[in-house]
């Protein structure tokens, strides 16, 4: 980045009002399902994934938490409710560097594909950039979009060197146990994505999220590193709330 470019994205987000609102309220208010990204059209509601708002939330600026670790089944709209929502949420309110890592180097694409339907469906489209260089666009590819106050970039948790030499204030790594936990050239993988935020110091956020696999399991050694609260519903017979966890052990 040259030195003018980096002068004008700070002049950039000193032009952004931060808001106060929630990111779970946010996505209520903004975004619009297709279709093709769901079999409920209309409006997004978290009454069909009521364990996805405290998480999303967990990523606001004003909350404590800075490593959010989810472990959790399969299918169960964190993908949408969380990752998706956030990071429309944080172009639109809080801009800022995001990085966005996926297990499976295949899936980075994909996934992209997945936050552009966002963009649209949020309305966020006039606030993506589109420069080129060259002739080559540069701010509204496959797996980088540019907007006013910071950038989105996706990617591999695989592609060690993806993580080199950058800071990122908030970085989503999904289907983290399909990653290598370490290389012998650069070391543990987790420490590597924290280091991206140590430049933010107290307010920068990580969140990984996965289906834990066979021990070792990355997502499971994040999680054991915090408070390890679970989702409870109530008991059917009695009321009393209780855990839902995995009947047989990881």
């Amino acid at each position: 980045m040259t030195l003018e470019q980096h002068l004008t994205d700070l002049f950039d987000a000193s032009l952004n009002l931060l808001s106060d609102i929630k990111p779970s309220d946010w996505a209520e208010a903004n975004r619009i399902m297709s279709s093709s990204e769901s079999r409920w059209e209309g409006r997004f509601d978290y009454s069909l994934t009521p364990y996805a708002i405290e998480i999303i939330n967990r990523f606001s600026p004003d909350d404590a938490a800075r490593i959010i670790a989810v472990m959790k089944g399969a299918q169960l709209g964190l993908s949408k409710g969380v990752l998706e929502n956030l990071i429309g949420y944080l172009i639109s309110e809080h801009p800022c560097n995001i990085l966005h890592l996926t297990g499976h180097a295949d899936l980075a694409e994909e996934g992209t594909e997945n936050i552009d339907l966002m963009i649209d469906g949020c309305g966020l489209r006039h606030l993506i950039r589109d420069s080129k260089i060259n002739s080559r666009k540069t701010g509204d590819t496959a797996k980088r979009k540019l907007f006013m106050g910071g950038k989105y970039i996706s990617g591999s948790v695989t592609n060690h060197k993806l993580l080199a030499q950058r800071s990122i204030k908030v970085t989503l790594v999904d289907d983290y146990d399909k990653g290598k936990q370490s290389s012998k050239e650069s070391g543990s993988t987790r420490k590597l994505i924290e280091q991206r935020a140590a430049s933010f110091g107290g307010i920068g956020k990580i969140g990984f999220f996965s289906t834990p696999e066979l021990r070792p399991s990355n997502i499971e050694e994040v999680f054991l590193l915090g408070d390890q609260r679970y989702y409870n519903v109530p008991c059917p017979c009695c009321g009393v709330m209780i855990p839902l966890k995995w009947s047989v052990p990881i």
